[in-house]
């Protein structure tokens, strides 16, 4: 008979309405670290930094201050044994999207996966689908981190040039960028 082996981990459960997930890691940093740099990415690695080290310098005139990084999901984690039956992957090739896409495919197909659950920004969730399509998989997609203030304000400097607005417009336009050259040139 078959004996069922475990190996130590952690286990991360992410509600959503009516839908739990999960996802097994071998060390409890590695989901943490994967949100860090979800959030630098976006946010950009110094001011994000600047957050975590709560050293943000106060508003003289015009800016922002980043009052709150949040993840929508409810998620949760525990200490378990991870069932060697369950099946850990790891896809350490990929530099970007397209690699992404394209080692991910040859994995599930060597598998015989199907339909997996693509977990990425909510703005990037757009290109990566297509990246997938490119390669005939269907994804489920599950966005995270909409970039969108809780509680818009709206003050008069918001309307002056500032070089976080730069920022946003340029982010912005080289996403929708690199979704037209995965779309019409590779």
């Amino acid at each position: 008979s078959k004996k069922n082996c475990t190996i130590p981990g952690y286990k991360f459960t992410i509600r959503t309405d009516d839908k739990e997930k999960y996802i097994y890691v071998t060390e409890q940093s590695i989901f943490g670290d994967a949100i860090d740099t979800l959030a630098s990415i976006f946010i950009g690695d110094l001011k994000y930094q600047k957050y975590k080290d709560n050293i943000q310098s106060e508003i003289e005139t015009t800016g922002e201050i980043i009052t709150n990084v949040y993840v929508q999901e409810d998620i949760t984690y525990k200490a378990v044994n991870i069932s060697t039956d369950e099946k850990i992957y790891t896809a350490t090739e990929s530099l970007n999207t397209r690699q992404n896409a394209v080692y991910s495919a040859e994995l599930m197909r060597e598998h015989g996966f199907n339909r997996p659950i693509l977990v990425t920004s909510a703005f990037h969730m757009p290109r990566s689908v297509l990246n997938f399509e490119k390669e005939g998989v269907q994804v489920v997609p599950f966005p995270t981190d909409y970039m969108a203030n809780s509680i818009p304000t709206y003050h008069l400097n918001k309307f002056a040039p500032s070089s976080d607005a730069l920022f946003e417009v340029d982010r912005f336009f080289r996403e929708k960028l690199r979704t037209a050259v995965t779309k019409y040139l590779e």
